[in-house]
């Protein structure tokens, strides 16, 4: 009687490059996005999110408005020059990188904690 192969759980590392590279971005996949959020509130003044924390920031105005990440005395941002951009009516998905804080230029743009199993290791 023959004897059926093991099966083989390795998987190469091209293999793994392969399942994780993003065709439409042209990058490698990094986080996976879900469903479960923790509302942090309009951030017109600073709002405490923790170092790499990752966010989706939505933008409920009919006018596009700036975020900006840093310490607890963030500065709203005026603009592209020291923002970052969120259309109208848009959504973005970003990391507080370093940065415990965010604030925006408005009080329509709102902050999610986007909940997942990555827990990162700070002295903050």
């Amino acid at each position: 009687m023959a004897t059926r192969p093991k099966s083989s759980l390795v998987t190469s590392a091209g293999e793994i490059g392969q399942l994780q590279f993003n065709e439409r971005a042209c990058a490698q996949k990094n986080l996976t996005i879900g469903g479960v959020y923790d509302i942090l509130g309009n951030a017109a003044a600073a709002i405490r999110v923790g170092p790499f924390a990752a966010l989706m920031v939505v933008n409920t105005d009919s006018a596009a408005h700036y975020i900006k990440f840093g310490n607890a005395t963030v500065a709203a941002p005026t603009g592209i020059a020291d923002g970052i951009f969120i259309p109208t009516g848009g959504v973005l998905y970003v990391s507080s990188g370093l940065n415990a804080y965010i604030r925006a230029d408005d009080a329509k743009v709102g902050v999610y904690k986007v909940q997942d199993n990555v827990i990162a290791q700070t002295n903050d």
